[in-house]
């Protein structure tokens, strides 16, 4: 198809899913928070006012908690246009995106590219830019691509209507294995867990699989796809890849996260335990993410081809996309005990979920380890000639593992919250774990030192606690800071005595291959220490110290404070600084300790 490959007939057009921050970005921001760090893990204080984002800092923290974002700015598009756009440059891509912010990050990427602002919802604009396109290639999320009927719907009409049989249209859409598991989502998950040997293939089993019953997950999509191929066979080429679990690192411009075993690292992680959902042997295939872009990569190159083959498009264009099978229990012992080895986590036990605890722990993706869904990608491998290559899953497993840690390590320490992001007592293990342990892997993302603890000394109105293994400098550089935080509690809380409060102090740092850490120096000329930091009492508003006017990059300082006895907080004291003490005590009577977290600058 030789009018692919030139910069004004060609068009690829992608789609977007994401929240749009240009509206409200304190609302998106939360929402984002949210979902990505799920409220169990992550307790917002004062949720109507919490979110402070300066427009220095907003689009990298965006970056961070779009780790699962989809679209040509998320996980399988941005990898599969990567793959693409490396075969054939000079195709012409026009990309659907939500948000302008969206749209430049994609153009930086892809400076050649045409940029639509819309979403699924917009079906005149879908139909339009279907029929004007050669091709559609439709990649999100099975939340939203495999199951928006109504841009299923536009897709099939522009496509119909702006081609012919001399030229015709090509889709290729996306779908999901999840549809193999209409058995075990039956009867309310009532044999979650359970092991089976079904397994389908898209080759001598491929009328099975594209006759599927239609209460399977996305299967709705589905047939309006497989209509539109067999309709207008002739004018409207189609084909539905199937991608399983995915693994590895995206090389989209954004977001390189996948989602199941990725949100099973974080539970590991934050958890501390092997998750073993339902009757535990519920088995599920895997594919790198890479490998999963070649079938794309392929598929268009039939396109540039012209090849029309009936084994690639239409009735029997179904195309599973594995190169190995996972049982989730083993799985989930393999990550922990990975997780154990790099000293994130204690000894991991197991834990069995139901559905119902399942979805508290980690939503429908916790679900999902406890669904047989089994295929063997036979199609692509006859058709396409497809030979996948990249590690297995197990192989990747240290590199998951390590990446997630780092993400979560990011994320907590790119919180610019009024109140902060307050911690259950459950989960403080991760931050002692991410922030006051030395020893992070040399390799990993970020690098950290924990000072010594702090205590005020309510009697002398003074912090006290460095200890000689800090340097002279440092320590009279930190205690110069900390007073400038006492907020004379004397004053504030009188009556209050029998109160200690103790403040840790982490420096995070990105780190450098090869490099070494002197914090004197780091902290004397490395780096610019312009950070905000909570007052010990007051919990609101931010005093600002600047210990160094060079212009280098950015780091974090994390801190948290813990009070101990604060149940003999004295009643009486009807202050405002104790009345609003007490109240945020009471508010997170079971949240110790409480993380207050320190905002990403550069220059002030």
């Amino acid at each position: 198809m030789p009018g692919l490959l030139t910069a004004t007939e060609a068009n690829l057009s992608g789609s977007d899913s994401e929240s749009d921050t240009s509206k409200d970005q304190s609302n998106a921001l939360e929402a984002a928070v949210i979902e990505y760090l799920a409220t169990d893990v992550i307790q917002i204080a004062n949720a109507s006012q919490n979110l402070c984002v300066s427009a220095a800092n907003l689009a990298a923290f965006l970056e961070i908690l779009m780790a699962s974002s989809t679209g040509v700015t998320g996980y399988i598009a941005g990898d599969a246009v990567y793959a693409i756009d490396a075969a054939y440059p000079d195709i012409e891509f026009t990309f659907l995106v939500r948000t302008k912010e969206k749209a430049a990050m994609v153009q930086s990427a892809y400076p050649g590219s045409r940029v639509v602002l819309g979403d699924l919802d917009d079906s005149d604009l879908l139909e339009y830019e279907a029929a004007t396109a050669d091709m559609v290639l439709h990649i999100q999320d099975a939340a939203d691509a495999s199951d928006h009927e109504g841009a299923a719907q536009a897709i099939a009409a522009g496509l119909a209507s702006g081609h012919s049989r001399e030229k015709p249209g090509y889709w290729l859409h996306t779908g999901g294995t999840g549809i193999l598991c209409y058995k075990d989502s039956a009867n309310d998950f009532k044999t979650l867990g359970q092991w089976t040997d079904e397994q389908h293939d898209d080759l001598e089993g491929v009328d099975a699989v594209v006759n599927l019953p239609d209460e399977a997950f996305h299967r709705n999509v589905d047939k309006i796809v497989l209509e539109a191929g067999n309709k207008n066979k002739d004018i409207v080429k189609t084909v539905i890849v199937c991608p399983p679990t995915i693994y590895g690192t995206g090389r989209g411009p954004v977001s390189g996260r996948g989602r199941q075993v990725y949100e099973m690292a974080k539970l590991i992680l934050t958890e501390g335990f092997i998750p073993v959902v339902g009757q535990g042997k519920a088995r599920w295939n895997n594919i790198h993410v890479a490998d999963l872009s070649e079938v794309y990569k392929l598929l268009v190159d039939r396109v540039v081809h012209g090849d029309l083959s009936d084994d690639i498009w239409g009735a029997r264009g179904y195309m599973f996309v594995e190169n190995g099978e996972h049982l989730w229990t083993d799985l989930a012992k393999i990550m922990a005990k990975e997780a154990h080895e790099q000293q994130f986590i204690q000894s991991p036990q197991l834990k069995s979920l139901s559905k119902d605890a399942a979805l508290q722990q980690a939503g429908f993706e916790a679900v999902s380890w406890g669904l047989n869904s089994r295929a063997k990608a036979e199609r692509a491998r006859k058709y396409l000639e497809w030979h996948p290559n990249r590690p297995s899953l197990e192989e990747t497993v240290p590199e998951i593992i390590r990446q997630e840690h780092d993400r979560l390590l990011a994320i907590l320490s790119w919180l610019p919250l009024r109140y902060g992001f307050v911690l259950s007592k459950k989960h403080g293990y991760l931050v002692t774990r991410l922030y006051a342990d030395p020893t992070i892997e040399s390799n990993s993302a970020f690098e950290a030192i924990d000072l010594p603890g702090i205590e005020y000394n309510q009697a002398q109105s003074h912090f006290v606690g460095w200890t000689e293994s800090t340097t002279r400098d440092n320590s009279k550089l930190f205690r110069s800071f900390l007073v400038k935080h006492k907020s004379k509690p004397s004053q504030a809380f009188p009556k209050i005595s029998s109160t200690k409060m103790s403040i840790r102090t982490i420096l995070l740092y990105p780190s450098k291959p090869g490099s070494t850490f002197n914090i004197e120096y780091y902290i004397s000329t490395h780096m610019p220490l312009v950070t905000k930091l909570y007052g010990p009492y007051g919990l609101k508003g931010w005093e600002v110290l600047q210990f160094s006017e060079h212009d280098t990059p950015p780091y974090v300082v994390q801190t948290v404070l813990q009070w101990e006895n604060v149940d003999q907080l004295n009643a009486a004291n009807t202050s405002d600084g104790a009345k609003e003490l007490r109240d945020d005590i009471k508010n997170f009577s079971e949240v110790l300790p409480v993380a207050m977290i320190g905002k990403n600058v550069g220059r002030s």
